[in-house]
């Protein structure tokens, strides 16, 4: 199918969809998702990277060249991933309705159901950050807690027989 018939407006997240985050390799399941779409609708890449020469020999480098159109990490944009994307999907917005995104951060997805933006949450084990799988809870554990299950952890070495030199 060629461009000019293209059918839907998508917006993909490259970074923990086509990119692994904090390295430069490609998911491959993502460019295979990436490869199917970019045939017949216009995919508009997001990425949260100002380096645009770097982005731009990577996607050549890796075979993404087909897509419509890009939108930048910029100078003033908020470090907060949820907000930034929010602001970031408004600017694909300007060029026609947005059927939906496809991105891996879920706080990002979560704030993107609430604005009501059809999302997709692409969840890749492998190359997602803990702190963005689903049912991730920081919490922090209590010293107490610590002191006692090492003192306890203590107290069953202690106690087991098998550690005795004596047998």
């Amino acid at each position: 199918m060629e461009n000019a018939e293209w059918t839907a407006n998508i917006a993909m997240v490259v970074d923990g969809v086509l990119r692994a985050p904090n390295d430069n390799a490609a998911i491959m399941s993502g460019a295979l998702l990436y490869h199917s779409l970019v045939r017949s609708h216009r995919v508009t890449l997001i990425i949260d990277s100002m380096a645009k020469q770097k982005i731009q020999y990577w996607l050549r480098m890796n075979g993404m060249v087909d897509h419509a159109g890009e939108v930048y990490y910029e100078v003033g944009d908020p470090e907060d991933t949820p907000t930034r994307r929010s602001m970031q999907i408004k600017k694909v917005r300007q060029h026609g309705a947005l059927s939906f995104v496809i991105e891996s951060d879920t706080e990002a997805v979560e704030r993107l159901h609430e604005e009501g933006v059809p999302a997709m949450l692409y969840v890749h084990p492998r190359y997602m950050l803990p702190d963005h799988r689903p049912g991730f809870k920081e919490t922090v554990t209590p010293w107490n807690s610590l002191v006692s299950t090492v003192r306890k952890e203590k107290e069953m070495r202690a106690m087991d027989v098998r550690l005795n030199d004596d047998f």
